[in-house]
């Protein structure tokens, strides 16, 4: 279209048929240079020839072969008349010249030019009466160039019509035949002539008409021009025809075409730049505006009309002038180039040569198409730049900007603005702005993309098209073919702002700001083609939103949803396509990026003050989160922590400095399968690291979770310095949704100054307290095996519920159950030992190494302890090598319903055992809660030996095998050594 625009400055050269006017009219009009008195014979009597007469004839008029012998010629100055016959016609003054040849020399420059005039008759009128005896009959009033008349002159200058009239008090010349006119290869042809003239205001020579100049010129019916402009050194026409009139106003130096009132666009201008290809122009007026070629030369300027009679000279049209506007209007303005794949409708295109400005209206909006491109606005006004680029454009109003897929017509990408849309060039970068306003977007429906905000800018490279080269093809751009010296146009930075909105099937994002740099070309090398799984029809991923290389968790996943203030995108090129794709996102201001899951797990979720993601396709990101906190949930895990990160290449995440990390398990710490998921819940002070399975921890660790059984709900709470966390399968972070697989605890490793709380619930009241406090702790929930590395100590504390404890009581009566005397709220058992702790939390049973104490005895409240040198009633304390703990569980039958749980230790090695009233030693003992019964026993040839209060007490009794019960003193020795029996 830009093209198709500036070839209207090559209308300039339709200045060069007025010039046949301009000779026509000179002839007529002109006053000769000087004064010529020549010889007046009597009509019919010819006049001698002179030798310069006949050879100029001969030279110059070849084609008129009477002027050599005609009967009459006449020189004045530079002009030759030959006539055959003249004679006075009428009374009114009229002389008739019959058959009428002029030639007019006019050196120039330096150069001759010659210009002659041949018509079948010409017929004067004088200011007075013609007399033959009078040498000079006044000026011409009026005169006509009757039958057949015909112009040359130099530069082809050639005029061909009938009948021309010279009305002095008309002040017109006109011709109602048609006329043809031509200089050099440009030529026209018009159904009728007509120049207004310019009437003198004051007292003309003697021998001049009262007329000073050429006020117009006009050509009526069936106007038809053609103009031969040059492509690449090879002529090419442009024609011009209207069914109207063509107008010439001297004065305003302005061409007009119009059409016919019962036509609305009769007014065509149409070349055809290459053979079946045409470029076209329809209105219903079109007016050209010309200016000097030079504005500083004024000496063609003609004198105004108020000039006295001896300095004016007659107003031509002037030669020196170049095109300076082009105005089409009407009710519908259309413009068409096949070559370049453009249309346009409006109703008013106005170019200024001048300021190189096109501007196109239309109240109910310009339409533009450009191949599969359209573009509606009612003002566009475009800035041409002196080499032919694309400066200014400004759309003005609403307007909408829509690609199309060639094959199925649908809407591969649009844009959309309420206020304007302008492109202007950045001094600061040297690149095109691109700027919507007001509610601005951008949509790709194929890709169900958009962005809108309230503005948009886009920074491209800027946009050069060179005159006479064809725009590149949509299947061209489609396909990367580019040739070097087409339209490319890269896009460098966007920026939107205020309301900024984004969807895509993999993103729906909010933000105040959103600010995308593109960096590389991201067309395709010339004969790449785009990989066949990224092919659909009426379907490109190519665009300002990119369908690829953005992070996704599949075709089946949920699109991400973010809120951000500020967010920014670096775009790269794919390697391998070419295409667009998200290498960097970075957000400021707090933000939250959300997706929900199709499996319906909790959501991930992703909030904080800043994020940055380094994206290197498919599923190669890494993820970094700052805030206070900066948090990452994910199918209920949740990672908390004033830097988060995360690396989906390295299936790596990590914390610099204090944090947090929630894992969802499905069974407690003895492998028991929970009845609802529960959370474990990590902080720490310095670092974590999570590769997916293995999670370590470093600085003052808190951990707790719950776990929920039919029976009861335990909680459990530990602290550490060192801490990993070992799952059943690894968490992949670059695994689509759907196909993670099911994870749970394998390992919990704590280590330097390890504690443990655990706490048990059981028809809502607390019925155990657990705690621990070891150097090196190792729990494998998956098996139920428990380790642990001392110096260390075990403490518990139980009851059973009220329930329970009357169950209990009424069972009473039976043998060896002494649960009901003496009965407390609490059982108390301490565990301190120095070496290793191994157990197995499913089976109940704890082993305890290197210098074993224990200490078990009856309390009133949960906080109450018992120290093994303060014993109270019914307490006891043991000292050993080693030392075996089992808690036991009564079996689920009738029989045993009223059974609470109960405890069994087997001490070995150097065992001493105290408790109220009594004192023993032995290699081994082992004690029964649910009879109340202790066993002693001795390796070898030693002894186990116990010292009991009360009568007879004080004397020991030694034996290889003691049963003791303190609740009743029942005493069974075997194989006793010493005296002192059983009591």
């Amino acid at each position: 279209m830009k093209r198709l625009m500036l070839t209207g400055t090559v209308v300039s050269g339709l200045l060069g048929l007025f010039m046949a006017y301009r000779v026509a009219s000179g002839w007529l009009l002109a006053r000769p240079e000087r004064q010529v008195t020549i010889a007046v014979a009597e009509p019919h009597e010819r006049l001698s020839s002179s030798a310069e007469n006949v050879r100029i004839a001969r030279e110059h008029l070849p084609h008129v072969p009477w002027a050599i012998d005609s009967q009459y010629q006449i020189r004045s100055d530079h002009t030759y008349l030959y006539a055959n016959e003249w004679m006075p016609e009428g009374n009114r003054g009229e002389i008739r010249f019959r058959p009428l040849a002029m030639v007019m020399v006019n050196e120039r420059k330096g150069k001759t030019q010659i210009t002659t005039l041949v018509a079948e008759s010409a017929l004067l009128k004088f200011a007075s009466q013609f007399d033959v005896r009078s040498p000079n009959p006044g000026r011409i009033i009026a005169g006509a160039l009757e039958g057949e008349v015909s112009v040359a002159g130099p530069e082809g200058l050639m005029i061909k019509g009938r009948n021309f009239y010279l009305s002095e008090s008309a002040a017109r010349m006109y011709s109602d035949h048609p006329v043809s006119f031509a200089l050099g290869p440009h030529r026209g042809t018009a159904g009728q002539l007509q120049a207004e003239l310019i009437p003198a205001e004051y007292t003309m020579h003697s021998d001049r008409p009262a007329i000073i100049g050429l006020k117009s010129v006009r050509l009526r019916r069936n106007v038809k021009m053609e103009v031969v402009l040059k492509n690449k050194q090879e002529p090419l026409p442009l024609h011009i025809k209207t069914a109207g009139s063509f107008e010439y106003l001297v004065e305003d130096e302005v061409a007009i075409f119009e059409a016919e009132r019962a036509q609305k666009d009769d007014v065509l201008v149409y070349r055809e730049p290459v053979a079946g290809q045409t470029d076209w122009l329809r209105c219903e007026r079109l007016t050209l505006g010309f200016v000097p070629r030079k504005p500083e030369d004024v000496s063609q300027v003609p004198a105004p009309p108020t000039a006295k009679p001896e300095e004016a000279e007659f107003r031509r049209i002037r030669t020196d002038l170049r095109f300076a506007s082009l105005k089409a209007e009407g009710r519908l303005v259309r413009t068409v180039s096949t070559q370049q794949n453009f249309k346009g409708e409006m109703t008013s295109l106005v170019y200024n040569a001048v300021d190189r400005i096109l501007v196109m209206s239309d109240p109910k909006g310009v339409q533009l198409w450009h191949g599969e491109n359209r573009l509606q606005s009612p003002g566009v006004q475009i800035a041409i730049g002196e080499a032919d680029t694309i400066g200014d454009i400004l759309c003005a109003g609403p307007g909408v900007l829509e690609t199309r897929d060639p094959a199925t017509q649908l809407i591969q990408y649009a844009a959309g603005w309420k206020t304007h849309l302008r492109k202007f060039a950045d001094p600061e970068t040297r690149l095109d702005v691109i700027e919507l306003n007001n509610q601005a977007s951008f949509r790709q429906p194929g890709q169900k993309t958009a962005l809108g905000a309230d503005q948009i800018r886009v920074w491209v490279t800027p946009l050069s098209l060179a005159p006479g080269r064809p725009a590149p093809s949509v299947a061209s751009q489609q396909s990367g073919n580019l040739q070097p010296d087409a339209l490319n146009i890269q896009p460098r930075r966007l920026l939107a702002e205020k309301n900024v909105a984004m969807l895509s099937p993999q993103l729906e994002a909010e933000a105040e700001t959103l600010l995308v740099d593109f960096e590389g070309d991201f067309n395709r090398q010339p004969g790449e083609k785009k990989p066949e799984s990224q092919k659909s029809a009426g379907n490109s991923s190519e665009g300002m939103l990119p369908a690829s290389g953005t992070p996704s968790s599949g075709a089946n996943s949920k699109p991400f949803r973010m809120k951000a203030g500020h967010l920014k995108v670096l775009m790269k090129p794919d390697l391998k396509t070419g295409e667009p794709m998200v290498s960097d996102v970075w957000t400021e201001k707090d933000f939250q990026l959300s997706q929900a899951r199709i499996d319906n797990k909790p959501p991930l979720d992703l909030r904080g003050q800043k994020l940055h993601l380094k994206n290197e396709g498919e599923a190669r990101q890494v993820v970094h989160v700052y805030g206070s906190p900066a948090e990452i949930r994910d199918s209920g895990m949740l990672i908390r922590g004033p830097a988060v990160h995360l690396d989906r290449t390295e299936n790596l995440a990590w914390v610099d400095g204090a944090g947090n990390i929630q894992l969802p398990i499905e069974k407690d710490t003895s492998g028991q399968l929970m009845a609802q998921p529960e959370i474990l819940d990590i902080s720490w002070q310095e670092k974590m690291i999570f590769d997916g399975r293995k999670a370590s921890f470093d600085g003052n660790i808190f951990a707790s979770f719950a776990s929920h059984t039919p029976e009861a709900i335990n909680n459990h709470r530990m602290n550490c310095q060192q801490m990993e966390v070992e799952l059943t399968q690894r968490i992949l972070f670059a695994q689509q949704q759907g196909q993670q697989p099911k994870t749970d605890l394998a390992v919990i490793l704590c280590k330097d100054g390890v504690r443990l709380e655990s706490y048990e619930r059981k028809q809502g009241l607390l019925t155990q307290i657990r705690r621990a406090n070891v150097w090196q702790l190792r729990l494998e929930p998956a098996t139920g095996a428990a380790s642990a590395i001392g110096k260390g100590k075990l403490q518990i504390w139980r009851r059973e519920p009220e329930s329970t404890i009357q169950q209990a009581s009424a069972s009473s009566a039976r043998a060896n159950r002494p649960l009901t005397a003496d009965q407390s709220p609490w059982d108390y058992t301490s565990v301190d030992f120095n070496g290793k702790m191994i157990g197995n939390i499913e089976s109940r049973g704890t082993t305890f190494h290197d210098r074993v104490q224990v200490v078990h005895g009856p309390v009133d409240t949960s906080v109450a302890t018992i120290h093994p040198d303060q014993l109270t009633k019914n307490a006891g304390s043991m000292r050993c090598d080693s030392l075996e703990l089992i808690q036991r569980q009564p079996l689920e039958s009738a029989a045993n319903s009223g059974q609470k749980p109960w405890m069994e230790l087997f001490a070995n090695g150097n065992t001493i055992l105290e408790g109220n009233g009594f004192h023993a030693r032995a290699d081994q003992v082992s004690y029964d809660q649910s009879k109340g019964l202790f066993i002693l026993k001795a390796i070898g040839n030693r002894e186990a030996t116990i010292w009991r209060e009360g009568p007879g007490g004080g004397v020991p009794q030694t034996a290889k095998r003691i049963e003791f019960n303190p609740t009743t003193g029942k005493l069974d020795v075997n194989q006793a050594t010493s005296a002192g029996g059983s009591g």
